[in-house]
Order: structure tokens, then C-alpha cells, then sequence
């Protein structure tokens, strides 16, 4: 079964975007399907340009720590990962693994370099709707640092 336009209904990734431009960014992309406690890629891992697109299911954010492994976050539907693979070759900045069934639309830094030739307006709200995710992730962090020595 391939992702679809109603699939994406709600989620932020497609803030600002016509139906038009949402399905048009669907078709860029393939579907995967992961099952639970399926590592989709470990912390330090060579980047492979994918980014993820949590369409059913979640993923847990996994970081190394002294301490081990610890789990920062569970993206659910409508949430990303990934997205800095696109546009950096960095190692990957943490470990996702799938806490349940998950199932996810997957768009290649190749395909996002096809699209940005295809549609440079639509690559571009993609772009800004990440750069407002990351907003709030760095609003979540500095929220959590605020109680702590963090800042100093």
C-alpha cells in the first residue's frame, strides 16, 4: 500500500503546501515499513541521505550517554528524522529504533535534489518547515536546560 496525500493530512512537513504540492512530495518519496525494535540507523553511522517521515507507528530517539543508552524522545506520525542527511554527510547524530510497527515515507537525498530542480518552491517550504522543526527542538532542549548548568 503507497503512502498518499491523506496519509500526510495535518503534519507540519506539509505546512503551507497545496494538496498539489503535498502529492507531488509524496511521489518524491517510497514507503518503508519497519518493524518493531528494528534499528533504522545507529548514532555515528555513515550518513546515507535519507530522511523519514513518520507516517504511522514510532520511533524512539536513542543517544549514547556515559551512562549507555538512553531514549531522548519518541517521534510519533507527522514526526521527522533524518532530515539532517540531506543536507550534510555527517555521521548520523543518534540511534532510531522503531518502538512499534512503524511505517514511513522516505525521501532520498538524490530525490531531493530531483525535486529541488523540479520544484524549487516546493523544496523550499520543505526546507522552512524543517527549519521550524528544529526551532522547536531547540526550544525542548533549552527548556529541559533551564533547570540545569547548561547555559553557564
Amino acid at each position: 500500500m503507497a503512502i498518499t496525500t491523506e496519509d500526510c493530512k495535518g503534519m507540519r512537513t506539509f505546512n503551507g503546501m497545496e494538496y498539489e504540492q503535498v502529492e507531488k512530495f509524496v511521489s518524491f518519496g517510497e514507503e518503508q515499513i519497519f518493524k518493531a525494535d528494528k534499528v533504522i540507523f545507529a548514532q555515528e553511522d555513515k550518513n546515507d541521505g535519507n530522511f523519514y517521515l513518520v507516517v504511522a507507528g514510532s520511533v524512539n530517539v536513542v543517544k549514547k550517554t556515559r551512562k549507555g543508552e538512553e531514549i531522548s524522545a519518541t517521534l510519533e506520525k507527522g514526526n521527522a528524522f533524518g532530515e539532517m542527511g540531506v543536507f550534510e554527510d555527517k555521521p548520523r547524530a543518534a540511534t532510531m529504533k522503531t518502538a512499534t510497527t512503524t511505517r514511513c515515507l522516505v525521501l532520498t537525498k538524490a530525490k531531493y535534489q530531483q525535486l529541488r530542480e523540479a520544484d524549487p518552491k516546493l523544496a523550499l517550504i520543505f526546507a522552512e518547515n524543517l527549519l521550524l522543526l528544529y526551532f522547536d527542538r531547540f526550544r525542548a532542549v533549552a527548556a529541559k536546560a533551564e533547570t540545569s548548568s547548561f547555559w553557564l
